[in-house]
């Protein structure tokens, strides 16, 4: 028997493959899409839960406190201050108002309505601290007595290395007072930003999505 010198191999026919410098933009591209999805999505449900939204049944928010003195003799709480805080939001660009209320007492001879802008990126998603608080007196209850009742918190959070990169405008207001001196208008900068929250449970769900938009905007910890 004689042996064929070589044995001719089939042919395999390979379709080129995508070179890597068009696959790599291609993906990229996408993890970006996805990014903005996940970022619009976590600010959407902050705003839909902290928010106030009368045209929808039951949305009431989460963004209105308040300083209460104590009744004496039976008689009811008296508030002494109010606010009602909201936000909006394009991008990562976030605008905070903050309200007081004009039936408090405080109220009555001055009242604030003040704007606080930021970038989500701007901001140290390690800093954010939630402070339990009690409604007599807004006072933090770390320092206040713990059998106090901590039904509401705030949440603060301060810029990367502390820059003065949150614009404040500053609004007073003079109800009595009429001409120039009834508004009072200052603007500042400033490192860190806040939300006052009406419920502590809520406000700790809050401060996690606060953080993970901070990270979907690029926010980032200091590195020391």
């Amino acid at each position: 028997m004689i042996l064929p010198r070589y044995t001719r191999r089939p042919r395999i026919n390979i379709a080129p493959s995508w070179p890597i410098f068009l696959l790599l933009p291609a993906l990229s591209l996408l993890g970006g899409c996805k990014q903005r999805r996940e970022r619009a999505d976590t600010l959407a449900w902050m705003d839909n839960t902290y928010n106030s939204h009368t045209e929808v049944v039951g949305s009431y928010g989460h963004g209105s406190t308040g300083s209460y003195r104590k009744g004496e003799n039976g008689q009811p709480d008296s508030l002494e201050s109010g606010y009602d805080q909201s936000f909006t939001h394009r991008g990562c660009q976030v605008n905070v108002t903050i309200k007081e209320n004009p039936s408090a007492e405080l109220g009555k001879d001055m009242l604030s309505d003040d704007t606080i802008s930021f970038n989500l990126g701007d901001l140290n998603p390690a800093s954010i601290k939630v402070s339990p608080r009690t409604h007599y007196g807004g006072i933090a209850c770390a320092d206040y007595l713990p059998d106090e009742i901590c039904d509401w918190a705030e949440i603060t959070v301060k810029t990367h290395n502390e820059a003065p990169l949150v614009q404040v405008n500053t609004h007073l207001i003079f109800p009595k007072l009429t001409g120039k001196d009834h508004d009072v208008f200052s603007p500042t900068k400033d490192s860190g930003t806040y939300f006052e929250v009406e419920d502590v449970e809520y406000a700790q769900q809050f401060a996690k999505a606060l953080r993970h938009a901070i990270e979907l905007c690029g926010g980032k910890p200091e590195s020391f």
